[in-house]
């Protein structure tokens, strides 16, 4: 072997464990320029706009047959409301509501102080202002997301009936009124279902046999299940 042979050799060799050395650093640097981890989801929006509408199945007294004092014969309405809700979190979440009830009205002909055989209609609604608390279980990204929720409201509870040959009378109540339910989220669609106590004291609706100033409890419970649209948050 010539001499410059063994010092081309020589360079090779070198070269080549150089070149070892170097490439566990050069393939470090490109795992961590590419991040080194799976890629993270971006935060979702805490805010959200709920638009919802369902049935409402009257409960208590509304439901009792009409009888000319505190039974109503309600029957099956609807529901339309608004909510916006403030996420806190992964788990809780935060949400003034407001929502308008309008329950099936009643009517047939029966006999009353102002005569027999009289037709008549009677209708019961309300608006109801609520501030409600929820709890998101499970994995924000869930497909389908459980959640339990309750709160209270001021409900604006409205009664109107019409007798024939002797007009309409309407009024107002006023009432604390409070909330419990249970719903499925899945994308941008809720599904829930809700038990709403609403219980007032009132002369507005004493009967005429009653005398004037007497107030009365008055059970207007209802039950809800409502199918929501939410736009922002997940």
């Amino acid at each position: 072997m010539t001499i410059r042979n063994l010092r081309a050799r020589t360079a090779l060799l070198i070269a080549l464990v150089g070149f070892s050395g170097l490439a566990p650093e050069a393939t470090a640097r490109i795992v961590r320029g590419s991040g080194g981890g799976p890629p993270r989801r971006p935060e979702p929006p805490s805010l959200a706009f709920v638009f919802e509408g369902g049935l409402a199945e009257p409960l208590g007294g509304q439901a009792d047959p009409f009888d000319g004092r505190y039974g109503y014969g309600a029957g099956t309405g609807y529901e339309l409301g608004v909510r916006l809700r403030q996420h806190l979190g992964d788990h809780f979440a935060v949400a003034p509501t407001f929502h308008y009830v309008d329950f099936g009205a009643t009517s047939g002909v029966g006999d009353f102080a102002q005569g027999a055989n009289l037709y008549y209609e009677v209708s019961t609604s309300l608006f109801r202002y609520g501030l409600e608390l929820q709890l998101w279980l499970g994995d924000r990204w869930s497909p389908v997301r459980p959640f339990v929720f309750g709160g209270g409201a001021l409900a604006h509870n409205r009664y109107r009936d019409s007798l024939q040959y002797h007009g309409t009378f309407s009024t107002s109540m006023n009432g604390p009124s409070w909330t419990a339910g249970f719903g499925l989220k899945m994308g941008v669609f809720e599904l829930t279902g809700a038990y709403v106590g609403n219980r007032f004291d009132t002369a507005n609706l004493a009967p005429a046999d009653v005398p004037a100033g007497t107030q009365h409890r008055h059970n207007w419970d209802y039950a809800i299940i409502r199918l929501g649209f939410a736009f922002g948050a997940y």
